[in-house]
Formats: C-alpha cells, sequence, structure tokens
C-alpha cells in the first residue's frame, strides 16, 4: 500500500552464471503480487558471482514498455548512466521462474537454504 500507482520495485538479487535458484524464488514471490516482472542479468565474466536486477511493475507492462522506458531516460542524466542502461537493457527478459520455484511468504521460507545452495554451489563448481 506504499506504492504509487504507477511504482515500480527493484531488487538486486545474487546469482551464478549458472545457478538462478535465487533470481528465480524472488521472481517467482514478486509475481506473486505485482503483474509484471523483468530480470536484468549483469553481464559479468564467467565462473565469478554475478548479480540481476529484478524489476516489478506495479501496472501491466511489456519487456517493449520496459526497454522503451529505459531508453527514454531524461537527457539530465549523465551520459555514463545513460550508455550503462542502454546496455544494461540488453540483458532485459521478462521473468519466467520454474513452477518448482519457491515463493518466499513468511519467516519459515528457504530463503537461507537457496542463498546456502548458491555459495556450495559457487564453491564446488569452479
Amino acid at each position: 500500500d506504499h506504492l504509487a500507482e504507477d511504482g515500480v520495485v527493484a531488487v538486486n538479487v545474487g546469482r551464478t552464471d549458472t545457478n538462478y535458484a535465487l533470481v528465480d524464488a524472488m521472481t517467482a514471490t514478486m509475481a506473486q503480487v505485482f503483474p509484471s516482472v523483468f530480470v536484468v542479468d549483469e553481464p559479468g565474466p564467467p565462473g565469478t558471482l554475478a548479480n540481476s536486477l529484478v524489476v516489478a511493475t506495479r501496472q501491466p507492462a511489456t519487456l517493449d514498455t520496459f526497454l522503451a522506458n529505459a531508453a527514454a531516460l531524461p537527457t539530465g542524466y549523465p551520459e555514463e548512466f545513460r550508455a550503462f542502461v542502454a546496455r544494461a537493457a540488453t540483458q532485459a527478459r521478462v521473468a519466467q521462474p520454474p513452477a518448482t520455484a519457491p515463493l518466499f511468504t513468511d519467516d519459515h521460507s528457504q530463503v537461507e537454504q537457496v542463498v546456502h545452495g548458491l555459495i556450495v554451489d559457487f564453491l564446488t563448481h569452479p
């Protein structure tokens, strides 16, 4: 109830280049509340910890709308930031979490288990 009618929520979510379990859980959870959820994958080097920006909109939106809004940043923003957004937008996609992704709903959610699995996967699969 604190988000404006045209509001957007963005969450930076950790992952590896092969383990998207936390991204999947976050997008599945956010899709329970928001009509549109997008993921922007940071194109980091392989074999490292990376991030995905999960973006959810209060109003229904398409990927084309998301990309158009990213391209239409006001000219008052620094050119470096506008260039960064343009590069990041090429990594944007509609979130499609697997049906098996856990939902983080209360104090008994599997957040720790998912994060620990991500860390173990990273440490044991270089």
